[in-house]
């Protein structure tokens, strides 16, 4: 946490593709954290959305208690200064989308205003926080659509893994022969989700290992099993 590895923390952020730079307002350690670290700043929950506005994780639980962006929040305010005020849209855990502020940003930017003598002043300052805003918000849109890549890279891997594992389970099956019968299975519907396809041991984002197949394979074979026996009888 020295300034002197500033450098360090700068050139392991560079060796992400695609990481947006980071921000005037954080350091490096900051920015890091808040990108990488998954655990509500609040409660420490893990799974949290990043609020960029506000430079938080939060749970859609202790995101629900900011206060809401609305009249009276407003009305509380002075009148020259609302207009940059930060906020954010979350969807609340009482399932609705609304727009949520941060007190302490608010009240530290309150005093800032507050602090100004003349009506100059306070108008060159609004234009500042303005443009600062609007950096932040150009910031927000790269880290979003970043980590929306990213999601959607995960998922593509996800899909290679669990048609690997299916085929994987399938060769083994073939070992033992029981393979026929997973075929049987799959063509049981007109649709891609076949009962073999989807069931729990087989529609996993895990590559089959030795372990793992000896831990399911007596399964398997059972439900195979019933199938086979649940198509006979039907005969």
């Amino acid at each position: 946490m020295s300034r002197t590895s500033e450098s360090i923390w700068r050139a392991a952020r560079e060796n992400v593709e695609g990481l947006p730079p980071c921000p005037a307002d954080l350091n490096e350690p900051q920015y890091a954290h808040i990108f990488f670290e998954p655990f509500c700043h609040v409660c420490s929950r893990r799974v949290a959305s990043v609020l960029w506005t506000f430079r938080v994780r939060y749970c859609k639980d202790c995101a629900s208690k900011l206060p809401l962006c609305n009249a009276k929040f407003y009305a509380e305010q002075p009148e020259g200064f609302r207009a940059i005020l930060p906020r954010e849209l979350i969807y609340t855990s009482s399932q609705e989308w609304k727009f949520v502020c941060d007190s302490e940003i608010a009240d530290r930017l309150r005093t800032e205003f507050e602090a100004l003598q003349s009506a100059n002043e306070r108008t060159a300052w609004i234009a500042q926080k303005t443009q600062e805003s609007d950096r932040m918000s150009e910031h927000r849109r790269l880290c979003q659509d970043w980590f929306a890549q990213k999601e959607l890279e995960r998922a593509h891997e996800q899909v290679k893994i669990r048609r690997q594992r299916k085929e994987d389970i399938l060769m083994r099956l073939d070992e033992i022969g029981w393979r026929q019968e997973a075929e049987a299975m799959m063509k049981t519907s007109n649709y891609s989700l076949d009962p073999f396809s989807e069931h729990k041991l087989v529609k996993q984002p895990r590559k089959l290992t030795d372990y793992g197949w000896n831990n399911i394979k007596d399964k398997l074979v059972e439900m195979l099993s019933d199938h086979k026996k649940t198509g006979l009888a039907a005969v």
